[in-house]
Order: C-alpha cells, then sequence, then structure tokens
C-alpha cells in the first residue's frame, strides 16, 4: 500500500495482477478530520467515556507488522508473518 500526499489518494499493489489500483478519497474528505477525530477519541478515552481501541496485547502484532515492512522494504522482498 502507497500513500500518495499530492493527491490524497492510497495505492494498492496486487502481486495477481501485476498492478496497482488506485484507492480515491471519499468526497468531501478532509485530512485534519483524521487528527481531530483521533483526539476526540483519546480524551474519552482518558475520561473513562470510551474504551481503548487498540488493546496492550495488539502492540505485539502491530509491531511485528512493522518490523515485516521495513525488512520487506530493505531487501525487496516478500516478508511473511507467523500466525
Amino acid at each position: 500500500i502507497r500513500w500518495d500526499n499530492a493527491d490524497g489518494s492510497a495505492r494498492l499493489w496486487s502481486a495477481g495482477t501485476g498492478e496497482w489500483q488506485v484507492v480515491p478519497l471519499p468526497d468531501g474528505f478532509e485530512r485534519n478530520d483524521l487528527f481531530l477525530a483521533e483526539m476526540r477519541h483519546f480524551i474519552a478515552v482518558v475520561r473513562g467515556e470510551a474504551e481503548c481501541m487498540v488493546k496492550p496485547e495488539q502492540v505485539l502484532d502491530v509491531q511485528a507488522i512493522l518490523d515485516a515492512i521495513y525488512q520487506s522494504a530493505e531487501t525487496g522482498r516478500e516478508v511473511r508473518l507467523n500466525g
């Protein structure tokens, strides 16, 4: 997956077709809305009004995915995750 900040779209590579699929932003999308929503949720969690969306045990899974992304970028090879 690649994010193009210039046009605000995501591109998804399909190994099956060997092509990029462009995923445009929805109509009316404002990038700043993402940050505002995240801050509102964080404040609600701190106040005890909402549950955190990420559970502590998921943090290790996210780290494994990030490590695989960096390894793949460095080697240019597919990195498989166990699990």
